[in-house]
């Protein structure tokens, strides 16, 4: 009776102790994909302040320009991105671009005293400011939660229930340098 106790004691204990490290390692997951999330969003909306930007140059008559239609198409690529390194590619090659767009804008006299051009610059300048510092913490979560993955007893739980790593975001150029 006692070493069916002695078993049933520590069963239990290892379900415990599974269920402890298998809750910790989901709740760490459970921050990226959040902050996943919030970056998608802030792209969503970068995305949608870069289509208005070309709006206006283009109404002021550079719509045939090599410098706008590589934006368009960098644009048009980073929106369907889908994967942390099919984005991240996507989005630097978007801030090239856009830095070109930026330069090549301060050459029209009527984009320099547009309000709404101004207005736009700023809000893509505060965008990106949330975009590196929600990039920052989501590779910081995910360092975190894959280094936890890599250790005794999370490495045994993780295959246990097949839980992977995260793939970090390496961008090279977060914030664009606008100088208008």
């Amino acid at each position: 009776m006692e070493t069916l106790l002695v078993i049933i004691g520590l069963i239990l204990l290892v379900v415990l102790v599974l269920a402890y490290f298998y809750s910790r390692l989901r709740g760490k997951r459970t921050d990226c994909r959040e902050v996943e999330l919030q970056v998608r969003k802030i792209l969503e909306r970068r995305h949608s302040l870069v289509t208005n930007l070309v709006d206006i140059i283009k109404s002021c008559g550079a719509q045939n320009n090599r410098i706008v239609q590589n934006v368009i198409s960098t644009l048009n690529v980073s929106i369907r991105a889908t994967g942390g390194l099919q984005i991240t590619e996507a989005e630097n090659a978007l801030a090239k671009a856009l830095d070109e767009l930026f330069g090549f804008s301060r050459t029209f006299p009527r984009l320099q005293v547009n309000q709404n051009y101004a207005q736009l610059v700023e809000e893509i300048r505060d965008v990106e400011e949330n975009f590196a510092r929600a990039s920052i913490r989501y590779n910081d979560l995910a360092s975190a939660y894959n280094r936890e993955l890599q250790k005794f007893p999370c490495n045994v739980v993780s295959r246990i229930f097949r839980m992977r790593p995260e793939d970090p975001m390496r961008l090279n150029r977060i914030v664009s340098l606008l100088n208008t």
